[in-house]
Parts: structure tokens; C-alpha cells; sequence
């Protein structure tokens, strides 16, 4: 969505050795993921993370929104099943939340018992949100991951340049 800040902490996509780990943090605004079936295997982890909630998932799709004026954090089921937590550790209670269900966090509590959305809440949840397609036609189209073909080095500065030595 506009004006979103997200983070990526960890990106792992390795199918031959069996590894699939994402773990990123929403700073602000709203995300659609879109979790592909890599991720219901054993062992994998995607993971998104709010100031107020971490959003865990395998083989799914949600749309994952927080307000830093607010502190609150909401999770939308699109598809699939989300867990969802406080991000504070002393807070261990999670919920699932299902397609067509909202939940809210904020710092001090868990998250709200899930409810169930009306058809015009669910189409506001996707409003502003630009969705990069997997098709031949969408942003992704020229994406080496979607097109399964092999994946480039990162592009990174070396490390003495990256802490501004040297």
C-alpha cells in the first residue's frame, strides 16, 4: 500500500536443500503476502512482524496492516489459515484467523478474538493495495524466482564499504 515501510531481516529460498525462511518487519501501511506452498513444508518459516504482532503462516494468503499513531496492528484472512501473536514474548496467546475474519493487536493485549468480515469490509481491506501479478503480464513477469529460472547473486556493497570503512 502507499506510504508502507517494510524490512526484510531474512530472505532463504533454497528448494535442493529444502530451506525456506522469510522473516520481515512492517514498519507501516498495509502488505498483501501471497505465501506459496514452499512454505507449508517442514522446517519452513515465514514470519511477518509489527511493533505489536508477528503474523506466522505456511501456505497461505492475508493482508497484514499497522498504524505506528495508533499501535495497533490488524490481520486479514484472505486465504488459508494466519496465526497470530503479540509480539511481546509475556503475551503468549495466539489466535487463527481464517479468510473473510480480522483480528487486532496492540502492545498490551493479545490479539482480538477473530471476527467475520461483510463483503464490503473485505473489498476495503484490498483497496489501495497493488497486487504483482505471478502471470506473463505483472511485475513479476520478469521476476528469475516466478519464472523459475536461476536466481542472481545479491547485488550488495562489499562489507567494509556497507559500515562505511575504507
Amino acid at each position: 500500500g502507499d506510504e508502507t515501510r517494510i524490512t526484510v531481516d531474512e530472505q532463504v529460498f533454497a528448494p535442493d536443500e529444502g530451506l525456506f525462511r522469510s522473516s520481515m518487519q512492517l514498519l507501516r501501511g498495509k502488505v498483501r503476502a501471497l505465501v506459496g506452498e514452499y512454505y507449508s513444508r517442514p522446517g519452513a518459516s515465514y514470519q511477518l512482524e509489527t511493533v505489536t504482532a508477528v503474523a506466522g503462516v505456511r501456505g497461505t494468503e492475508f493482508i497484514l496492516s499497522y498504524d505506528p499513531a495508533l499501535e495497533v496492528t490488524r490481520v486479514v484472512g484472505i486465504e488459508g489459515r494466519v496465526e497470530v501473536r503479540n509480539s511481546r514474548e509475556r503475551i503468549a496467546q495466539s489466535v487463527f484467523v481464517t479468510a473473510g475474519e480480522l483480528t487486532e493487536v496492540d502492545a498490551e493485549r493479545p490479539p482480538e478474538a477473530p471476527r467475520s468480515l461483510d463483503e464490503t469490509d473485505r473489498q476495503r481491506w484490498f483497496e489501495g493495495l497493488d497486487f504483482v501479478s505471478t502471470g506473463n503480464r505483472g511485475l513479476a513477469g520478469a521476476d528469475p524466482l516466478v519464472a523459475q529460472q536461476a536466481v542472481p547473486a545479491p547485488d550488495r556493497a562489499p562489507a567494509a564499504q556497507a559500515r562505511g570503512v575504507g
